[in-house]
């Protein structure tokens, strides 16, 4: 588990939930595993008390089960929270592009521009985990030029379930259309073309019903809950049944 440095003003508690976060979307702590909050207190240099408060709330957002007298355990994907989660990102970021789309003064798209180039040159390295980090930097700076970082705060804690998946398929799709996703986002912004911006958007943030087959074919049947199983098994039976 890689552990990054405490921020400045950030408490205990914040950076043991961001790193313990990170670990969870990126495999670092894989869906069905027990983890303790003894060893991952020693891992983060904290006692135990903002690591178990950390683990509470990771279970509100639903990627963490804590178990009485037992412990806390990564939670199995299922795509009925990864679909709650999703519709809450895409009511807000629709939102916001329609917002900056329909802003007729003067927007610094520097900084955006920038994390799109560096994107580029991550994918093309497969670095998949920076790819997914920036990412998330571009959907910040998207809320950062609306002047509405607090909708973010909220959309970022919300979207964990959501992040995971994303994160999958990164790592197991071979056609990626993140970055060109991202480039048609900007253009409708620069172009205050809005209908077309929440269009970039909207599809942006369905990649992963795309993606789907893919992601389940690529990783253990183990990291998601019976009911994903059991639909997968049956769309496996229906192909075979349709090629025979």
């Amino acid at each position: 588990m890689n552990v990054s440095t405490i921020r400045i003003n950030e408490t205990a508690r914040e950076f043991a939930f961001r790193n313990i976060k990170h670990a969870i979307v990126h495999l670092e702590l894989k869906p069905g595993q027990m983890v303790s909050e003894n060893v991952l207190s020693i891992k983060l240099g904290v006692s135990r008390t903002p690591v178990r408060e950390a683990l509470i709330e990771l279970a509100r957002y639903g990627v963490v089960e804590i178990i009485r007298q037992r412990g806390s355990r990564i939670s199995l994907i299922d795509y009925k929270r990864v679909e709650e989660s999703q519709f809450f990102r895409k009511v807000l970021e629709e939102g916001v592009v329609k917002l900056l789309a329909e802003e007729h003064g003067s927007i610094d798209l520097e900084p955006i521009q920038k994390n799109i180039q560096l994107q580029e040159y991550y994918f093309t390295n497969k670095r998949y985990n920076d790819l997914l980090d920036l990412d998330d930097s571009f959907h910040e700076l998207l809320f950062l030029m609306a002047d509405k970082m607090q909708c973010f705060s909220t959309l970022h804690s919300m979207s964990i379930p959501f992040d995971r998946v994303r994160n999958l398929s990164l790592s197991s799709v071979k056609n990626l259309k993140i970055v060109e996703d991202h480039k048609e986002i900007v253009k409708a912004i620069v172009n205050h073309d809005a209908q077309q911006a929440v269009k970039a958007m909207n599809l942006h943030l369905s990649r992963y019903n795309y993606d789907k087959t893919e992601i389940l074919k690529a990783y253990p049947a183990s990291y998601f809950t019976q009911e994903v199983q059991a639909h997968q098994n049956l769309a496996t039976h229906q192909k075979i049944s349709m090629l025979r």
